[in-house]
């Protein structure tokens, strides 16, 4: 996207942002902080539980594992990747850029470094729509959903069978994920498309051999990026049990699957600035929270959350590559 639309954007979301924060009552807002107080200090500590599981799915997305890795090393390198796709205009290309030059800095070979960082963004996003496998209990125990009718069920069937036929594709033999992309292209005529097909033939030819060769650490890692994005969830129910508000870990699930749906609409945007507290304000009203002073001190919480880490994420760079 051109860089003036995403000015645009930022400017028409902060301006929302604006007028939301402009009906507050900051005195409430400010009681709520208080009495969330030093117990802000395990959200940090949530947080990083589910950066350490993002981080172990990541080791073990190499095709070979490198004994000169670890968990923890691979903690630092994607802090500081996630640090600098946050803050930088280019988003994701200098984060992930940065990940490739310190594995490689630690001696593993690009192709391998861009397999397990591929594969573990794969993950991430797969895990991600699996969120939404948990929906329809989500929606039944906050009352949303009263009962699955005909058109739920086939729906949601639907959808499982598309994310199964989605993983499918990239694994089979045939290089499915490929060929489909390449048969439609050829109806469509895109030409960043078919300038692309090589570079997704390698892609799925990569997936399909890493499944081959390590089943169990494929599913090991989809299951650790999966409970990544449930921590998310863990997260809000523990602060909203903080603010003495009564909900369910469901509710706080269908919550995070809602905000992080909204989030990645806005995510051209740096930080996704205005787009997570609007989010956070529609969410809130679905489960039925609707106080103001609510959702604002929810979104400083997070947001204050993010600053710290990405204040970790900093120093960390600076401490890299000052010893590289």
């Amino acid at each position: 996207m051109k860089k003036q639309y995403k000015t645009i954007a930022l400017i028409l979301a902060l301006a929302l942002l604006g007028i939301f924060i402009a009906q507050m009552n900051w005195l409430q807002v400010q009681a709520n902080l208080q009495q969330v107080g030093w117990r802000f200090s395990i959200v940090l500590v949530i947080t990083g539980i589910a950066y350490a599981m993002a981080s172990t799915a990541w080791l073990l997305c190499f095709p070979k594992s490198p004994s000169q890795l670890s968990a923890s090393k691979l903690f630092v390198y994607r802090q500081i990747g996630e640090t600098l796709t946050t803050i930088n205009p280019a988003n994701i290309i200098v984060g992930e850029s940065a990940k490739v030059y310190l594995l490689n800095k630690d001696g593993v070979d690009y192709e391998q470094g861009l397999v397990s960082i591929l594969l573990s963004r794969i993950l991430i996003f797969l895990s991600m729509i699996g969120l939404f496998l948990f929906l329809p209990l989500a929606l039944y125990q906050t009352g949303l959903l009263v009962e699955m009718s005909l058109a739920w069920i086939t729906g949601f069937l639907l959808f499982i069978g598309s994310i199964l036929g989605i993983f499918y594709s990239m694994i089979h033999p045939d290089l499915l994920l490929y060929k489909g992309i390449s048969t439609l292209n050829n109806k469509l005529r895109f030409s960043f498309i078919h300038s692309s097909l090589p570079k997704l033939r390698h892609i799925n030819q990569l997936l399909h051999d890493f499944y081959q060769q390590r089943k169990i650490q494929l599913f090991l890692a989809f299951l650790l990026s999966l409970f990544h994005w449930i921590m998310g969830a863990v997260e809000i129910f523990f602060l909203l049990q903080l603010l003495n508000l009564k909900i369910t870990l469901f509710g706080a699930l269908l919550i995070e699957v809602g905000v992080t749906c909204i989030k990645s609409m806005g995510a051209f945007i740096p930080g996704q600035i205005g787009v997570e507290e609007y989010g956070n304000k529609v969410m809130l009203s679905v489960v039925g929270i609707s106080t103001p002073s609510v959702w604002l001190t929810l979104s400083i919480l997070r947001r204050t959350r993010q600053i710290i880490w990405l204040l970790i994420g900093g120093v960390l760079f600076l401490f890299v590559y000052k010893k590289l």
